[in-house]
């Protein structure tokens, strides 16, 4: 079974062990700090923010990920533009994305076929704690969104379990 920080048995099972230790922040802050903004920089980051405001009852809660910045940059290095001249669109969980430029076109294509399809020199870098997996671009083109590095884990698990063991399969 998946054992990673935000999938599979490993993320449920850290999300359990964080939202057991916010319970004592959460606590601490209602009596020090009621107007505080608790700001949630932990993995699995949605579950634990949602349990945060549903089940800890911290409404003022914001969680974070540094994924979308990380997606932002690589757009901007593509296609040769600012950060401050693209925006993006991140929809799901684990960050499915769409990248627009300052006109309002959407350069999600250019973005997608230059990371996996025709306009690939080689292939991207992941985040260092992932294996590096490759993407069919056809599902990315019938899904039109670029993906996350996350999202390896739900379309490849059996690969990579095998890849945490350094056995990586072509299948």
């Amino acid at each position: 079974m998946l054992g990673q920080e935000t999938n599979g048995a490993g993320g449920i099972f850290k999300a359990f062990r964080t939202i057991e230790a916010y319970k004592g922040i959460i606590k601490d802050m209602k009596d020090l700090c009621p107007n505080a903004w608790l700001i949630n920089f932990t993995n699995p980051a949605g579950i634990v923010t949602e349990a945060i405001a549903n089940e800890l009852h911290w409404k003022k809660v914001i969680g974070l990920c540094n994924i979308p910045i990380g997606q932002k940059k690589l757009a901007a290095q593509i296609l040769g533009q600012s950060e401050g001249d693209l925006s993006t669109r991140h929809i799901g969980l684990n960050h499915f994305h769409e990248v627009w430029d300052k006109y309002g076109e959407n350069r999600t294509q250019v973005v997608l076929e230059t990371l996996y399809g025709d306009l690939r020199d080689e292939t991207p870098e992941a985040v260092k704690n992932i294996t590096n997996l490759e993407f069919p671009i056809q599902l990315l083109r019938t899904i039109g969104m670029l993906p996350c590095d996350y999202h390896r884990y739900y379309f490849f698990g059996t690969r990579n379990v095998r890849g945490c063991f350094g056995t990586v399969s072509s299948g």
